[in-house]
């Protein structure tokens, strides 16, 4: 074969034809053969081949052995060339053999060069590691747990601020203590709230729509037995199923229809004392009276039960 030591290939001798000469069958073989032997064989290195019949003499001919020269195919290399990096970026595993790009700030490279925690610690201006963290960060860095407290505006374990944490709260709720330290819920409804802002026991009569006055209106059911200055009233039928303030002492007088009730009371500071003239029988609780007292701003029921019967309720003495 006519390949010299550097693996060039060259025509054997005598091969080539010559012009108006006959071609030689011998040298055109020769040639032929020559040409298939080459063809043949491991083509060399320097022919553009690997001088070798095997992948594994292949890799070792051009300096590519695995694990020697080179390194095998690897998923997470496959997964990092796959990356799109830029300035300020690192690489993390989102998997196994799986990579992702995050950012990473020049501050943050600071604080990752870092060899402990005390060295952490000072770049982050975080303290000495002495105490805890300085109270020029709103923190602490003392001795004392009060002083401490106090720079980060925390506040001590209480009692009463524990079991208010401790309630499980809804909406129109409200809170009420049970004991020393103890509370519940309770319903409040916006109605309530709408008492409980009242400055006044007035303002809540205006929340609840019965009068600002002393005396409570309901309606158009009130009624009123003034006797122009006079210290006696008599309830008659002209005044029946109503409010009846009383401004002095009160009779009960004939001509009451049947059936008929009045609520008494009195607004002024003086008790008032309900009479009756002859021919009406008054009971109070179960038993016959000529005359009863109502205390002082306090409010009591008349009802009378036929023509000549009153019975007196409520708080008559």
């Amino acid at each position: 074969m006519a390949r010299n030591g550097s693996g060039v290939y060259s025509i054997p001798a005598n091969t080539l034809a010559v012009s108006g000469d006959p071609v030689s069958s011998t040298k055109f073989n020769s040639l032929v053969n020559d040409l298939e032997a080459d063809a043949n064989v491991d083509r060399p290195i320097e022919a553009g081949g690997t001088a070798a019949s095997t992948a594994l003499a292949a890799r070792s001919n051009l300096g590519l052995e695995i694990g020697v020269d080179v390194m095998a195919v690897d998923d997470g290399l496959l997964s990092i060339a796959g990356l799109t990096t830029a300035a300020d970026k690192m690489i993390y595993t989102t998997a196994s053999d799986v990579y992702a790009v995050a950012d990473l700030s020049p501050f943050a490279r600071t604080i990752l060069d870092d060899a402990n925690a005390a060295t952490v610690r000072a770049t982050i201006g975080a303290g000495t590691g002495s105490g805890d963290l300085l109270a020029a960060n709103d923190l602490s860095d003392v001795d004392s747990a009060s002083t401490a407290l106090s720079n980060i505006g925390g506040q001590p374990i209480d009692a009463t601020t524990t079991a208010l944490a401790g309630l499980t709260t809804a909406a129109n709720e409200g809170i009420y203590a049970t004991g020393a330290d103890t509370f519940s819920m309770f319903t409040l409804t916006s109605a309530g709230r709408a008492l409980l802002d009242d400055a006044s026991a007035s303002a809540q009569r205006n929340t609840l729509g019965v009068g600002t006055a002393d005396d409570v209106t309901f309606g158009t059911t009130r009624a009123q037995i003034p006797v122009d200055g006079a210290t006696t009233g008599n309830i008659t039928s002209g005044n029946r199923n109503a409010m009846v303030q009383c401004t002095g002492d009160m009779n009960m007088h004939t001509g009451i229809a049947s059936a008929r009730d009045w609520m008494v009371f009195d607004s002024g500071a003086s008790a008032r004392t309900f009479t009756k003239t002859s021919g009406i029988t008054m009971k109070l609780n179960g038993s016959n009276v000529t005359s009863a007292v109502l205390a002082a701003q306090d409010i009591g029921a008349v009802h009378w039960r036929s023509t000549t019967i009153c019975i007196l309720k409520g708080p008559f003495t």
